[in-house]
């Protein structure tokens, strides 16, 4: 049987603010690579143009300074760049070994050339420059285990984002989040059809999550909530859980 034709759709940064694109980033960036340091110096500000600052491992095993700048906007402009390379360089670091920026928007042939020749020409080893549409696809990277899924929850969508506030509503606790893995848990399209038939006969029952068929445990998990068949990775996952809380027992699975 051929398989099914499948869409894949944009992360939408713009709705994110700059201090949780900036988190998200950083949170990419310390599970990808190596790191014997990294900071994200741009949560409290006054961060004199180095968003995240770390120095990761490398061939020569001497270590890689790296710079990234974050820039959560719907246009990439050379002047912001120079402004913020001009920063960074004066900043007690000195001068990383590589220089990266990281948008929402798309970016041209042109500005990239620009961008990596100017940073270049000021003592910096490296330079490189990712677009939305890129910073997309090195998140998505590694998570085909877990998405597409299926999420149900019993919780209005307008409280996801009380989830990451320092004060969080009561009623959050009794809520419950269901998440089904596609990958993990169906072998074929029928198998699909199948499941998903089966969570609209629960919901029609007004089954409680946690006696769904496709359910397969029940677990304390983010910010409170109880969490169902939740088979989640780290590298993209939960920006803004405690990771370390939310996949402590999960990955016997």
């Amino acid at each position: 049987m051929n398989k099914p034709a499948t869409s894949v759709h944009r992360i939408h940064f713009e709705d994110l603010d700059g201090s949780e694109f900036e988190r998200l980033v950083f949170a990419y960036h310390w599970r990808s690579d190596d790191w014997r340091s990294l900071g994200w110096y741009g949560q409290a500000g006054s961060d004199l143009g180095r968003d995240i600052w770390g120095v990761r491992e490398n061939a020569a095993n001497n270590g890689e300074s790296v710079c990234i700048q974050c820039v959560n906007r719907k246009n990439l402009t050379f002047a912001k760049i120079a402004k913020d390379i001009d920063k960074v360089l004066k900043a007690p670091n000195g001068v990383p070994d590589r220089f990266r920026v990281v948008t929402q928007s798309k970016i041209s042939a042109k500005m990239r050339d620009k961008i990596k020749a100017h940073v270049t020409s000021l003592g910096v080893k490296e330079c490189d420059t990712w677009s939305g549409p890129e910073f997309e696809e090195f998140l998505r990277h590694g998570s085909k285990d877990v998405l597409p899924a299926i999420l149900v929850t019993t919780r209005h969508p307008s409280t996801f984002r009380e989830s990451f506030e320092p004060k969080r509503s009561k009623r959050e606790t009794e809520d419950a989040l269901l998440l089904i893995p596609l990958r993990k848990v169906c072998k074929s399209a029928e198998d699909v059809v199948d499941l998903i038939q089966k969570v609209f006969e629960d919901i029609k029952e007004k089954k409680q999550l946690s006696t769904f068929l496709a359910a397969k445990r029940m677990r304390q998990g983010v910010a409170g909530a109880l969490v169902d068949a939740v088979i989640l990775q780290p590298k993209i996952g939960g920006i803004g859980f405690d990771l370390k809380k939310f996949f402590s027992g999960v990955k016997e699975n």
